[in-house]
């Protein structure tokens, strides 16, 4: 196994004074022992994959940057726009959270097919089967106007045919 270098004490230095926030602080938030990111600060100690995925929900980022950093995964540079993504995918409803993922499915090409037995459209009823093959039909334009349409329905709490909503969705869920 080649072993990639480490930069993750170096890396996590910076990050704890960009924030101003002390080792304590950090190790609350990870829920990890201050001795642990002490340690891995000091190069004592290797970080795990486990301690590094702590880190990335305390510092609210993506683990695999985290990961690159301490070098169990080959460094990736994070999109200028993922930040700004986590932020508005964690305000919004759970029910929109799944729009906005199955949306960003279908432009990355996951759905491309009708047939319900592909396991892209499983859990897809007809009709949102039916809505996504339309949508990706459309150009960037027409995408872009089909999404302020819908927000804008949605500011004045008015539903989409077949659309649940957020009551509904949560008692699918709990049950």
């Amino acid at each position: 196994m080649v072993h990639m270098k480490n930069d993750l004490a170096t890396w996590l230095a910076n990050q704890l004074n960009s924030r101003g926030w002390s080792m304590r602080e950090l190790a609350r938030r990870a829920d990890l022992s201050h001795s642990t990111i002490s340690q891995v600060l000091a190069e004592q100690r290797h970080p795990t994959w486990d301690f590094c995925a702590q880190i990335a929900y305390a510092l609210n980022i993506s683990p695999e940057v985290i990961f690159g950093e301490a070098g169990l995964l080959p460094k990736r540079s994070p999109l200028p726009e993922e930040n700004q993504a986590i932020v508005i995918l964690r305000s919004l409803s759970f029910e929109r959270r799944e729009m906005a993922l199955l949306i960003l499915r279908a432009f990355a090409g996951y759905l491309q097919s009708t047939d319900t037995a592909q396991a892209p459209y499983a859990g897809l009823t007809d009709l949102e089967r039916q809505l996504l093959d339309e949508f990706r039909r459309l150009p960037p334009a027409g995408q872009r106007l089909a999404f302020e349409n819908v927000e804008l329905l949605h500011q004045y709490n008015i539903r989409i045919i077949g659309e649940k909503d957020e009551t509904e969705t949560q008692a699918e869920h709990a049950a």
